[in-house]
């Protein structure tokens, strides 16, 4: 089976829905809105543990994997948890190092503002080269929904 058609597994659907029942926000920069579920590591497709799983924003979800992609994080032969502290700190490398939601006031604005504000953000905080395919992918998921 591929990881794709995994994903809409009702083996993964019951994993991801009993992991963000547990956890309500990003582990990373405590967003509370456009919640994935994020591996860890991957043993095999049906090996996978809730400790392996990891509740991430998709802002920290991409940026996560765009700088494992690009070489910035590295695991290794780590375990979960300390795969888990690289990832938090090097994301937060790139957002800031305080951990804060995406938008300070989301209610105030409407979706395509505050997507506007949380894409202007990013590139302020991280120089938008090292992220730009990153932005890009967040702005087209988020303008599907």
């Amino acid at each position: 089976m591929k990881y794709a058609d995994y994903l809409k597994s009702d083996d993964w659907k019951k994993k991801r829905s009993l992991k963000l029942r547990k956890q309500d926000r990003c582990v990373i920069c405590g967003a509370r809105e456009h919640l994935d579920v994020h591996h860890m590591v991957y043993r095999n497709l049906y090996d996978v543990k809730q400790s392996d799983l990891r509740v991430l924003c998709r802002r920290c979800h991409y940026l996560a994997h765009d700088l494992i992609r690009l070489g910035s994080i590295r695991y290794g032969k780590s375990s979960v948890n300390n795969c888990f502290l690289k990832t938090k700190r090097e994301v937060l490398a790139v957002i800031g190092h305080e951990a804060k939601p995406a938008l300070n006031k989301p209610e105030k604005l409407n979706k395509k503002q505050r997507l506007q504000a949380e894409l202007e953000r990013i590139s302020d905080a991280c120089g938008a080269d090292v992220i730009a395919r990153s932005l890009k992918q967040f702005r087209e998921k988020q303008h599907k929904e």
